[in-house]
């Protein structure tokens, strides 16, 4: 989301259309991005899953990443949004598992009955299930997460 940015910002109601050098490096380099490896892999049912997330005030992602033959991840699918105004405003915790929240609705289908881990570089998000007091939007996501079989896995944001 941070790459396309300048292109996503064409579109508001609220700037004029101007397709100058921002606009045509992000062009460049999504189009480069999408066209080189690494190749999706095709998802396999019970097979080692991994669901890595991030989040920033910009935007957040997901990468659905699947173990292969040769013992290493490889992508099966990826996820990207630009925030809104309102999300723009929530908290880096509220952002991560808002992106969580977000991937788990797009990824549902390879997901349901199939056990994963979700990384993420938000330490607070492994406390999101044990807390009694959350707030009705965390609370909202919190449901969504218990359809799932998963464990969290912290991993710091430099190794991301």
């Amino acid at each position: 989301s941070k790459i396309a940015k300048p292109l996503s910002d064409l579109i508001r109601s609220d700037n004029p259309f101007v397709f100058e050098q921002p606009q045509i490096e992000a062009f460049e380099k999504l189009k480069k991005l999408l066209t080189e490896s690494p190749v999706l892999s095709i998802f396999q049912q019970g097979k080692t899953t991994e669901l890595h997330t991030d989040a920033s005030q910009q935007g957040y992602g997901a990468v659905l990443l699947l173990e292969a033959e040769d013992g290493k991840l490889h992508p099966v699918q990826y996820m990207s949004k630009k925030t809104t105004p309102a999300e723009e405003k929530y908290s880096s915790y509220e952002l991560e598992v808002l992106a969580v929240d977000n991937a788990l609705r797009k990824f549902r289908t390879y997901l349901m009955g199939n056990h994963f881990k979700i990384i993420t570089d938000c330490s607070a998000f492994q406390r999101t299930m044990d807390k009694k007091d959350l707030v009705t939007r965390i609370a909202r996501w919190a449901l969504l997460l218990e359809e799932f079989d998963y464990e969290i896995v912290h991993r710091s944001g430099q190794r991301m």
